[in-house]
C-alpha cells in the first residue's frame, strides 16, 4: 500500500459536497463526537472541521471540561459540552451527553483520547444510547 498524497489534484479528483439550493443546516445532518484529552487538545477540532467539511450541517463536540470554553471560542460554529475529566486528563464520565445522542445522525467515540480506558469510558457511557446512528469508533476506543 501506498501513501497518498493530499495535493490540489487530489481534491480536484475527491471533491467536497455541493449543497443543493434551498437545503440548510438541519437537512444535512447532526454529528456529535465525543472523545478529547487534555494530553491532545486540538484532536477533537481536527474531526470537527473534517465534519463539516464532508457536509455536516450541525457538529456538536463533548470533551473534557476544561478545554469546553477554549473549543469554542476556537469553534463557535460547534456546539460544545463539557465532560467530568479524571486526573489523568481523560474523560472519566460520558452521562451528560447520553441523552443528547438521540437526534444525532452519526457519532464519532473516542477522537484525541489518550488512552484505552478512556475509550472504554466512552463506549460503555454511549453505546446503548446510539439507536440506530452510525457510530465511528476511533482508534483507542478499539
Amino acid at each position: 500500500m501506498t501513501a497518498a498524497v493530499l495535493d490540489s489534484a487530489w481534491l480536484r479528483r475527491h471533491p467536497l459536497p455541493v449543497h443543493p439550493e434551498g437545503t440548510d443546516k438541519n437537512s444535512r445532518g447532526r454529528v456529535m463526537l465525543v472523545g478529547g484529552s487534555l494530553t491532545v487538545p486540538g484532536g477533537l477540532l481536527l474531526t470537527a472541521e473534517a465534519a463539516f467539511r464532508a457536509g455536516a450541517g450541525k457538529v456538536q463536540l463533548a470533551l473534557p471540561e476544561p478545554l469546553a470554553i477554549r473549543t469554542g471560542m476556537a469553534m463557535p460554529e460547534s456546539g460544545i459540552f463539557g465532560l467530568p475529566t479524571g486526573p489523568d486528563g481523560e474523560i472519566a464520565d460520558c452521562s451528560p451527553v447520553a441523552d443528547k445522542l438521540a437526534p444525532c445522525d452519526c457519532l464519532a467515540l473516542g477522537p484525541a483520547v489518550g488512552t484505552t480506558e478512556a475509550g472504554g469510558v466512552i463506549l460503555d457511557s454511549l453505546l446503548p444510547h446510539a439507536g440506530s446512528a452510525p457510530v465511528i469508533i476511533d482508534a483507542a476506543a478499539v
